[in-house]
Parts: structure tokens; C-alpha cells; sequence
């Protein structure tokens, strides 16, 4: 008999081609930059992510659990009843308020069918025995955003080239007065959403405090104001965390206290080496001023909104469909385009949708600590959506489905390999 009290002649249980590949689709979502070749890698990527949630879909019986705690049925189903939504959405924009269908709006109309596959693939492939080596890649990413960002910002040839070379397609500005770094993604603010969810993991589930302040920096360098008010939560209550704590222990006090002597010289030291970081200025002045119109570009974004804001009044409980032939296809406050495209009823739902995983979390998390982190990790998460039109996309989509499917495994009792909740399907 084997160690397992099998026989070493006993058939050993087949694994099916798509439970053996998470990590690399992981990674080819987290450090190939999509953009390159025309967003080629983008489609290529994404091609892959549909072919093989679809097997995982009709794979003779392959299991389809919880995907970050919420049942597959309920992610297919909310998408399926928002598209449904949309569509009369755009009917009636079209027919009754006399709003022209712009090329784009199929696209925008069915893209949310497209996340079905996508979030059945993570529920059936991602498992706690994988989250390792998730984490590892999420480190990755920061070390290659902070790396990158050293060659550029202090010049160091002939790496500059080849960076640029690589990056030549995304928004990758480091003028002495404007840092905006995104490395390894395409934008600046989708690079600041997806470091403030890494940071959450790195102060409270997989704790390392050099990585926080590493995430930190990073987030720093993509300029991203949204980051910057995104992650306030998060800093928040790690720093109540450390106080608490340093209240109970001299190593901790010791700690603390360093941490505040380093943070203080850092912020002086960076304010001196790069003038770079003047959007932290200018957001710092319009918070205290108590008009973030004084921002750059705040008032093009207020204005986005405010136009929006006006068909959600005309038209509460349908919306008006995607708006692209109003140039409201982008609104830059995923806030207000869901109950633009899709009614107020059904953006109510997809909040809910997306806040679903943090709840499953606060009611099922095993130390008291991830069930706080998961709440600041909410908050932080939404700051971030009410600043720009984020979950159109599918990478990112993706990849905030990744890190929320970690949270949730790391911090609840069971995980995926134990959901009550699964789904079934058969050819």
C-alpha cells in the first residue's frame, strides 16, 4: 500500500486539461502588456480565458464552485439579467428618447455575457492550493512596476530603450513635474486599482510589510489621484492595527515609531528628488480648499458626469443604453454609467454584485482582522469606481475577480474545494 493507502497499481484520478493551467493564465493577465502589436495580446488572452471557460462549462461534469464566495449561478445570473437590461435600455434610448446607436453599443451590450466564462474559469480553477503562487506573481508586478519606473525616472541606459520599447503604446509619462507610471499595465489607473487590491492583500492577508510599502510607492507613481484617495482606508487601518497593537508590545512600539521617522524622511527625501509628484500637491490643496475642481482635468470629468447624471433623471428605471453616440460611453465613474446603460434598479445590483464577496468575507472570515480588511477593502474598491469607468474592461474585470477569489480563500474556513454552492454542467 502507498503512503495515501492506495495500491500502486490503483488508476489514479484524471485531471482535466483545464485544472493544471491557473497560474500562467494568471500571469499572462498580470505582466504581458495586452497593448502590444494593436492589443493583439489582449484578444489573444482573452480568446483563451472564453475557450477554456468554456470547457470548464461543458467538460463532462466539471464542478463550477463559488467564485470569490458568490455562486456561479448568481454571477451568470445577474449578467445574463443586466444585458437583458441593457437591451431594453438601448431600445428604449433609441426609440423613445430618440438616441442614434452608435458602432460600439453591441459590443457594450453583450461584453457582460463575456464575463460568464470568465468568472466560472476562476471559480472551477483557482483553488487555495494555487494562492502561493498568486501571491508571488502579484509581487512580481510591483517589483517590475518599481524596477521599470527606476530605469526611467533616473535614466539608466541603455534599459531605457528597451522599456520604452515595451511600452511605447501605454500612457508612460516621467517628466521632471509628471510621473505617471502604470508598468505592467497599459493605464495609469487601472495599474492604481489593481496595486490598491495587492496592497489590501499584503497588509492583511498575506502580511508583508515590505511589499505594502513597495505597493505604496507604486501606487504613488502611476499618479493616480483615484489611488491616492483609494487606498486612505486601507493606510487607515493598518495604522489603527500598528497603534493597537504597538499599545501591547515594546517590539511593535519600536516599530511604529521607526515607521513614522522613515515615512518622514522618505516623503522629504522623494519631494526633493523628483518635483514629479506635483498631482499629489495639487490634490492635497483641493481637498484643504474643499473644491476638487481645482484639479486638472476634474472639471472634464465633472462635466462627463453631470451630462450622465441628466438621462439617469429622464430615465431612472431603464437608463438609456450604452451612450457612445453621446460620447457618454466612457463617464469616468462606473457610479453613474451602470445606472446610465442599465437603469438604477440593475446598477443596484451589480453593486451589490461586487460588494458580494467582501460580505461573504466579513460573515465567514476566520480572524477578526480580515473580516476589518475586508470592509476598508470595500470602501477603497468603490472610491475607485466612482472615479472611473473600470469593469468594462476584461483584463481587469479578471484580475480583480483573482485578487478577490485570494482574499476570499486565504480568510474563509472552506474556500472553493469545499463550496456548499456548485454547478453542473453536462454536454
Amino acid at each position: 500500500m502507498s503512503p495515501a493507502g492506495l495500491s500502486a497499481d490503483a488508476p489514479r484520478p484524471k485531471r482535466a486539461l483545464w485544472t493544471t493551467g491557473p497560474v500562467p493564465l494568471v500571469a499572462l493577465a498580470l505582466l504581458v502588456p495586452g497593448h502590444m502589436y494593436g492589443w493583439a495580446l489582449e484578444w489573444v488572452w482573452l480568446g483563451l480565458q472564453l475557450f477554456f471557460g468554456t470547457l470548464a462549462l461543458v467538460g463532462g461534469g466539471r464542478r463550477i464552485t463559488n467564485t470569490a464566495g458568490v455562486p456561479a449561478l448568481v454571477w451568470a445570473c445577474v449578467f445574463a439579467a443586466v444585458t437583458l437590461s441593457g437591451c431594453l435600455s438601448a431600445f428604449y434610448g433609441n426609440a423613445v428618447v430618440g438616441l442614434p446607436l452608435a458602432d460600439g453599443d453591441i459590443i457594450d451590450l453583450v461584453r457582460l455575457l463575456l464575463f460568464i466564462p470568465l468568472t466560472f474559469h476562476m471559480g472551477s480553477l483557482l483553488e487555495r492550493r494555487h494562492v502561493n503562487s498568486v501571491v508571488r506573481l502579484l509581487k512580481i508586478s510591483v517589483l517590475l512596476n518599481i524596477g521599470c519606473s527606476a530605469i526611467l525616472l533616473l535614466d539608466i541606459h541603455p534599459f531605457v530603450d528597451l522599456v520604452l520599447g515595451v511600452y511605447k503604446d501605454a500612457k508612460v509619462q516621467y517628466a521632471i513635474n509628471h510621473i505617471r507610471i502604470g508598468i505592467p499595465f497599459a493605464n495609469p489607473n487601472f495599474a492604481a486599482l489593481l496595486f490598491s487590491l495587492m496592497l489590501a492583500i499584503f497588509l492583511f492577508y498575506r502580511r508583508s510589510v515590505f511589499f505594502a510599502s513597495l505597493t505604496v510607492a507604486a501606487i504613488l507613481i502611476t499618479g493616480s489621484r483615484s489611488g491616492y484617495l483609494a487606498i486612505a482606508p486601507l493606510l487607515l487601518l493598518a495604522y489603527l492595527l500598528a497603534i493597537l497593537r504597538a499599545a501591547t508590545s515594546p517590539k511593535a512600539l519600536i516599530l511604529v515609531i521607526a515607521l513614522h521617522v522613515f515615512a518622514l524622511i522618505a516623503l522629504n527625501s522623494v519631494s526633493e528628488l523628483f518635483g514629479g509628484f506635483s498631482r499629489i500637491n495639487e490634490l492635497s490643496l483641493a481637498l484643504q480648499g474643499g473644491d476638487l475642481g481645482q484639479v486638472n482635468t476634474a472639471n472634464i470629468r465633472f462635466e462627463l458626469i453631470e451630462n450622465a447624471r441628466k438621462y439617469i433623471e429622464a430615465s431612472p428605471v431603464l437608463g438609456v443604453g450604452a451612450g457612445r453616440a453621446l460620447g457618454l460611453d466612457v463617464v469616468d465613474s462606473q457610479v453613474f454609467s451602470w445606472p446610465l446603460n442599465y437603469g438604477i434598479p440593475m446598477a443596484f445590483i451589480l453593486y451589490g454584485l461586487f460588494l458580494a464577496p467582501m460580505g461573504v468575507i466579513v460573515y465567514r472570515a476566520k480572524e477578526p482582522v480580515h473580516r476589518f480588511a475586508a470592509i476598508a477593502t470595500a470602501l477603497s474598491f468603490f472610491l475607485m469606481l466612482g472615479t472611473g469607468d473600470f469593469m468594462k474592461n476584461f483584463r481587469l474585470f479578471y484580475l480583480v475577480l483573482v485578487m478577490m477569489h485570494v482574499m476570499y480563500l486565504i480568510a474563509t474556513p472552506l474556500g472553493s474545494e469545499h463550496a456548499e454552492a456548485t454547478l453542473r454542467f453536462r454536454p
